[in-house]
């Protein structure tokens, strides 16, 4: 299991994660993580054991926008699209170089909310749950921040772990955390 995954070696500082859910009938948590030191993230949506992945854009500053939406596909509002997203999509109209991925579910209600972090402190180099959305199937959306010193800038926002670190990263994260943008693997 991926969650609570530690990277030897890389840099540990506190990221902050607060937000709070929009008014019903809107279904959308949207927060910040805010760090003293520049981040990036990998966004990670888990359903039963084969989980999707995308990376954040880099970023120059310490602080990310985090969002979770529940969009219905139905007028009962128990079949849903959850979409997370962390370091962009759309936010006031501009497009900012961010991971968004996207799974179906149905929830047990239609007020349903996940619970989410009002205020929680994390550190980087550790893969946290952010929320377990209770459907079915059941959906975990994690997220490994990391300090901007511990990788290396590519081209068109793509970022990866640098090199001394590799020896520490478990193979299902080797492709994450060294090539592309987007992706999936097999959690045992």
């Amino acid at each position: 299991m991926i969650e609570n995954l530690i990277i030897p070696g890389v840099t540990n500082t506190p990221v902050t994660i607060s937000g709070k859910w929009s008014a019903l009938p809107e279904r959308e948590w949207q927060g910040c993580a805010l760090s003293p030191i520049p981040i990036v993230a990998i966004l990670f949506l888990r359903v039963k054991n084969t989980v999707k992945w995308c990376l954040c854009g880099r970023s120059t500053g310490n602080t990310t926008k985090v969002r979770l939406s529940l969009f219905p596909y139905d007028d009962t509002n128990l079949d849903v699209q959850i979409n997370a997203s962390i370091g962009g999509g759309r936010f006031e109209g501009i497009f900012h170089s961010g991971g968004i991925l996207r799974f179906r579910t149905l929830v047990p209600s239609p007020l349903y909310l996940p619970e989410t972090p009002t205020c929680n402190i994390f550190e980087t180099g550790r893969i946290i749950l952010i929320s377990a959305i209770k459907g079915n199937p059941k959906i975990d959306f994690l997220v490994l921040f990391l300090a901007r010193d511990d990788v290396n800038s590519k081209r068109n926002g793509i970022w990866h772990i640098r090199s001394k670190f590799l020896e520490y990263i478990p193979e299902s994260l080797y492709t994450p955390l060294t090539y592309g943008r987007t992706g999936l693997f097999e959690d045992n």
